[in-house]
């Protein structure tokens, strides 16, 4: 296997969370941030195409969430705009410096020391396989459960190459 652009090495990545709404329509709203810690610019494709968040109790018990190919897996050449994200999520707006935007990009630059935050929310299946989890019963009176996530950062065309990155795990309770 070969070593990763020198570049993409140093990107990290931190997963952030929180419950928004208010029962039974509660959802997450989560900030997935990447910081380019080098020297150089990074351009990268969006890395929500190759997104997956795993849940797990507390007791570290994996809850099922359904998932699509990625992209990339697909090879889909035109049209990528309208195919659903691997995860169950929904894009709400990419943070990057002063700017906000609010549509997918096919592209993301991180310029030397810059950070990017892409805001998004779960869909409903993801809080009805939660609710549905078995809980601890010392934990009864109050849910928890824990999420992370896992991306591949990929070079933007014409460079190649790309790396896994994950996030630790986050805690959450309702």
């Amino acid at each position: 296997m070969s070593e990763p652009p020198a570049a993409l090495r140093q990107i990290t990545s931190e997963l952030s969370g929180s419950l928004v709404g208010q029962p039974p329509n509660l959802g997450i709203e989560f900030v997935l941030s990447l910081q380019n810690n080098g020297n150089q610019e990074v351009k990268i494709a969006d890395p929500l195409d190759s997104l997956f968040l795993r849940f797990a109790t507390i007791g570290n018990k994996l809850i099922t969430i359904p998932e699509r190919l990625p992209k990339a897996v697909l090879n889909i050449k035109s049209g990528k705009e309208n195919i659903p994200f691997p995860a169950a999520i929904e894009v709400r707006q990419i943070v990057h410096g002063a700017s906000v935007r609010y549509q997918k990009e096919q592209f993301i630059r991180i310029a030397p020391g810059e950070k990017v935050q892409i805001v998004f929310d779960t869909q409903p299946i993801v809080m009805e396989k939660v609710n549905a989890a078995p809980q601890v019963e010392a934990e009864r009176s109050v849910r928890s459960f824990k999420a992370k996530a896992g991306l591949v950062l990929l070079n933007a065309p014409p460079d190649t190459g790309g790396r896994s990155v994950e996030s630790d795990w986050i805690s959450l309770s309702f």
